[in-house]
């Protein structure tokens, strides 16, 4: 039983996959990723602000591998339960998801 709790994402099999970044929402600012939550950049914007900062290895564990970024800072929107990879250096918001 102290595995289940231990190891539950791997027995849910659920997966996160990168789905897109921000540079994916059109000129008129609407998210054209249709496995995120956020309708708009007002959106996207305020759940990034609300997003918790967590560890690479928090990150990892969770969405597993992940495409390199020079400066990487790792965030998690619980509400939406979507983990963001943002690269500071070129300020792009990598997105990935549950895949079910």
């Amino acid at each position: 039983m102290q595995l289940l709790f231990e190891n539950w994402r791997q027995y849910l099999n659920e997966n996160y996959v990168l789905v897109g970044n921000c540079k994916d929402f059109d000129e008129d600012g609407y998210c054209t990723i249709g496995e995120l939550p956020y309708s708009d950049v007002t959106n996207f914007a305020q759940a990034e602000e609300s997003a918790s900062k967590i560890s690479a290895e928090e990150f990892h564990s969770a969405v597993g591998d992940v495409i390199e970024v020079a400066e990487p800072i790792y965030l998690y929107d619980s509400k939406y339960d979507v983990y963001m990879l943002y690269d500071d250096a070129e300020d792009v918001h990598y997105f990935y998801v549950r895949i079910f």
